[in-house]
C-alpha cells in the first residue's frame, strides 16, 4: 500500500495500481486499498469498478456517514439525482448540526438537477452558512443565481448572486 503510495506522487499508475491490487491480495480485508481504487475509477470516469470498490470499502471499513456521502458522490456523478439526494440527506440525519457544509452543497446541485429549487435553495443556504470562508468557491455563488433563476427570484438577489461570486 505505501509502495502504491510512492508511485502514486510519481503519477505511475500501472505501479500504483499493481501494488494496491498486491495489497488487497494479501489483505482482502485492507479499507484503505479499496478506497484508494474508488477514487481512481472515480476520478477517470469508471463509475461501475467505483462502485465496485466502494462497496469492498464500505463493508470492511468502519461504519460513518461519511460512507454515504461518498456514494452521494458517486451517484451524483453518475447522474442519478434520487440516490445524491438520498445518500446526502441520510448523511444530514446522521450527523446532524455537526455535518459538513460539502454535502448541502452536493444536495443543493442534485435537488438543482431534478427541478426542486426549493430544496436546492435550501441546502445552498446551508451550505453558507456551514462552509469556511476559505472553503467557498465563485462556482458555489453561480448556483445559488442558476437556482435564483430557476425561481424567478427578483433580479437584485440573482444580481447579488453573481456579484458574491465575483468578488470571492
Amino acid at each position: 500500500y505505501k509502495l502504491a503510495k510512492l508511485f502514486e506522487t510519481q503519477k505511475s499508475w500501472d505501479l500504483y495500481l499493481e501494488h494496491l491490487n498486491d495489497a488487497i491480495k494479501r489483505d482482502p480485508k485492507f479499507p484503505p486499498a479499496y478506497y484508494e481504487l474508488f477514487y481512481y475509477h472515480f476520478f477517470r470516469g469508471n463509475y461501475t469498478e467505483a462502485e465496485t470498490n466502494l462497496n469492498k470499502y464500505i463493508s470492511n471499513a468502519d461504519a460513518s456517514h461519511a460512507n454515504d456521502y461518498l456514494y452521494a458522490q458517486l451517484c451524483w456523478a453518475k447522474k442519478d439525482f434520487d440516490c445524491a439526494v438520498a445518500k446526502g440527506e441520510s448523511v444530514v440525519a446522521d450527523a446532524g448540526i455537526t455535518g459538513k457544509a460539502k454535502v448541502h452543497k452536493l444536495l443543493a446541485d442534485a435537488y438543482n438537477q431534478k427541478g426542486d429549487y426549493t430544496n436546492a435553495l435550501k441546502n445552498i443556504d446551508l451550505y453558507f452558512q456551514k462552509a469556511e470562508p476559505g472553503d467557498v468557491i465563485a462556482f458555489d455563488y453561480k448556483l445559488k443565481a442558476d437556482i435564483l433563476v430557476k425561481m424567478n427570484a427578483a433580479p437584485l438577489d440573482i444580481a447579488n448572486a453573481y456579484k458574491q461570486g465575483v468578488d470571492a
